[in-house]
C-alpha cells in the first residue's frame, strides 16, 4: 500500500476505498496531495464521493485533514475563489466533527493554527 501511495496515489487510493479500507496515517493525505497536483479534478471527485462514508465511520480528522490538503492546492494555483469554498467547507466539516467528538476536533483545530502560526513566523 506504501509503495502505491508513494508511485500511483491516485489509482492507490481509488483501489484502496474499493476495498473498505479506512483512511489513516499522513501517508494518504500525502499521495492525495499529489493526485491533487497532476489529476485535481479525478482526486477532488473521488474525494467527495468518499467523505459521507468515511464522516459515517467517524473518520472527521481524515475528511479534515483531506481538505487541507485542497487548501493548500488552491493557495499553491493561487485560487482564492476555490480556497475561500474550501474554509467554507472545512468550517462545516469541524463543526460536524464538534458535534460527534468536540475535543478531538477543538485539538486538531488548536494544532493546525500553530503550525500556521510556525510558518508565519518563518
Amino acid at each position: 500500500l506504501r509503495d502505491g501511495l508513494n508511485s500511483q496515489p491516485g489509482a492507490t487510493l481509488q483501489w484502496a476505498s474499493a476495498q473498505g479500507l479506512r483512511p489513516g496515517e499522513s501517508m494518504w493525505q500525502e499521495a492525495y496531495r499529489n493526485w491533487l497536483v497532476f489529476e485535481p479534478e479525478t482526486a477532488h471527485a473521488w474525494f467527495a464521493d468518499q467523505v459521507p462514508a468515511w464522516n459515517a465511520q467517524g473518520d472527521h480528522r481524515s475528511v479534515a485533514e483531506f481538505i487541507t490538503q485542497e487548501i493548500d492546492n488552491a493557495q499553491a494555483t493561487k485560487n482564492e475563489s476555490s480556497r475561500q469554498q474550501l474554509d467554507a467547507k472545512l468550517a462545516q466539516q469541524i463543526e460536524l466533527w464538534r458535534k460527534h467528538d468536540p475535543a478531538a476536533a477543538d485539538a486538531w483545530l488548536i494544532t493546525q493554527q500553530k503550525k500556521a502560526s510556525e510558518s508565519l513566523d518563518r
